[in-house]
């Protein structure tokens, strides 16, 4: 599919689950040499995971639409630990399977739609150094599981859309990185 212009419509047009996801693959591991994988770590993979810049809003309609652009200032957002869910992270309502969707009784809710206020937006910000070695080779970023839906831009540009929250999703970064030395995913 051709990408378009990233829309918060895409949040309830059914024929939009995916812009630019790559292909489902094998999860297997991989190795540059017999070597590396002797010691079973892998210098093609980097990982993301720890602190990254976190912004809570009770709505799609009340996050900070243009956090992705360059410039733009996070300093004073709060850190969240990636792999997390922000409930648990002292962000919205905890939410269990035996007890009401926090929209029920709230909202006339049928599918396709999703509630307009009582559905939280998480805006992430992370910035890294590519691993020297990976210059010039094609960079990717993988996502293990991220509930609902959510949108990637790399420095500045739109990347990829994904919805599906158990199924992993993976973008190709490598016509959005400008810098090897300072990368910023969104």
């Amino acid at each position: 599919m051709k990408t378009k212009q990233p829309s918060l419509d895409w949040l309830t047009d059914v024929k939009i689950f995916a812009m630019n996801r790559l292909p489902a693959y094998s999860d297997h591991k991989y190795f540059t040499s017999e070597e590396e994988a002797a010691t079973g770590e892998m210098s093609l993979r980097h990982s993301l995971n720890g602190s990254w810049k976190f912004n809570y809003a009770a709505s799609p309609a009340s996050r900070p639409a243009s956090f992705y652009e360059p410039g733009f200032d996070c300093g004073g957002w709060s850190d969240i630990q990636v792999p997390g869910h922000i409930q648990t992270q002292g962000y919205g309502r905890m939410q269990y399977v035996n007890t009401m969707y926090p929209w029920d009784g709230h909202h006339e809710i049928r599918p396709p739609a999703i509630p307009e206020n009582d559905n939280p937006v998480g805006s992430y910000v992370k910035t890294f150094v590519l691993p020297a070695e990976w210059k010039d080779r094609p960079v990717f970023i993988s996502f293990q599981g991220v509930e609902s839906a959510f949108y990637v831009w790399l420095n500045g540009h739109f990347v990829g859309y994904s919805e599906d929250s158990f199924t992993p999703a993976d973008f190709e970064l490598t016509p959005y990185i400008v810098s090897p030395e300072k990368v910023r995913v969104f």
